[in-house]
């Protein structure tokens, strides 16, 4: 197996706590039986979560900072209370992953996504709250799974047709990303740094907005061909292949991706003010994936929209030569990984 080296933004022990962790996801796993071990497999075998392989995957620059938050924020922790908190990230975001697989592509099972998701969300809770996190974190635990769920109904409506789909339904749905935060919150609290928390929610609202803005540009004609439905789908009003070529041509590619630029340097700016130096190299490297992005689809509209997945990383860091940190680091496929729409602990 090739060996490749860790990005700038994750030291050797961090890759050695998230290989435990996605581990001992996958030992729960084997509690399960019958239809719900068969929808856990499937799912690790596309998310890397819980798989024997593919864990890495989540330290992609071009993924949603799942397990980065934790990792960064765990300095001075015992190496056993990162793994777990880790794991309350995995399990969290598997648990999104289970009901937007469901709401948004009918994937599997009704029944087994919702004792799935069940099961999932309580590991997410009890790895956590096995140390001292307090009450405060307990609080923002409540309302941040209470935002996800008002969050991904109000994005069932919109998918739906139901009203327009702009720029203030499209930050209100972001709220289904509020449980990212969660892990970091928690080292937060253990770290002793809990002022901090309302600062780690705001670069998790920036980072996310722009990863979204991106993944709808380049999954816009997937989606588009799939039938469903996003803010940038709905602000280029494309009907056909050809009306989204042209709306990405006319300049609306560069109006989101200025947008999603502007929100990573909130981002860059909100994790100097918090000491986390590790986000610098890695959203770097995502503006750099967005911009190796707009240059290819320039240089052929068509070409460029076809199979830019995951492998645009691969092209991507091979030429940065470790520019701004970023490293040859390959990763898994679109499917199910945790750069696609869903977030957690979609939106993966």
């Amino acid at each position: 197996m090739t060996v490749h080296p860790l990005p700038a933004w994750v030291e050797p022990r961090h890759a050695r706590s998230l290989a435990e962790a996605s581990a001992r996801l996958r030992a729960w796993s084997l509690c399960l039986h019958g239809d719900l071990r068969a929808a856990f497999e499937a799912m690790a075998a596309t998310t890397g979560a819980g798989a024997a392989q593919g864990a890495e995957a989540y330290l992609s620059p071009v993924s949603q900072p799942v397990v980065l938050l934790p990792l960064w924020l765990s300095a001075g922790l015992a190496d056993q209370v990162v793994v777990d908190l880790l794991g309350s990230a995995l399990a969290g975001y598997l648990a999104v992953r289970v009901q937007d697989d469901w709401c948004d592509r009918g994937t599997g099972d009704a029944r087994c996504a919702m004792v799935l998701s069940a099961a999932l969300l309580a590991r997410h809770a009890a790895l956590a709250g096995q140390h001292a996190v307090g009450q405060d974190y307990w609080k923002l635990h409540a309302d941040h799974w209470e935002r996800y769920a008002t969050a991904m109904s109000a994005e069932q409506h919109l998918a739906a047709g139901d009203g327009a789909f702009g720029e203030a339904e499209f930050q209100r749905v972001l709220d289904r990303s509020r449980p990212v935060v969660l892990p970091g919150a928690a080292a937060l609290a253990l770290t002793g740094r809990w002022n901090q928390v309302h600062d780690l929610a705001s670069w998790v609202d920036a980072v996310v907005a722009a990863h979204q803005r991106f993944d709808d540009l380049r999954d816009g004609l997937e989606d588009l061909q799939a039938g469903l439905r996003t803010m940038v789908l709905a602000q280029s009003g494309a009907r056909t292949p050809g009306q989204w070529v042209a709306w990405l041509a006319s300049g609306g590619a560069s109006v989101e991706l200025a947008m999603a630029d502007r929100e990573l340097a909130q981002a860059q700016g909100i994790a100097q003010r918090m000491g986390m130096p590790e986000a610098a190299p890695w959203i770097s490297a995502r503006r750099a994936a967005m911009v190796a992005w707009q240059a290819r689809w320039q240089s052929g509209p068509l070409a460029g929209l076809i199979d830019l997945q995951l492998r645009d990383w691969k092209i991507i860091s091979r030429s940065l030569s470790h520019q701004d940190g970023a490293a040859s680091r390959t990763f898994g496929p679109r499917a199910g990984d945790p750069r696609s729409k869903q977030t957690g602990p979609r939106n993966d």
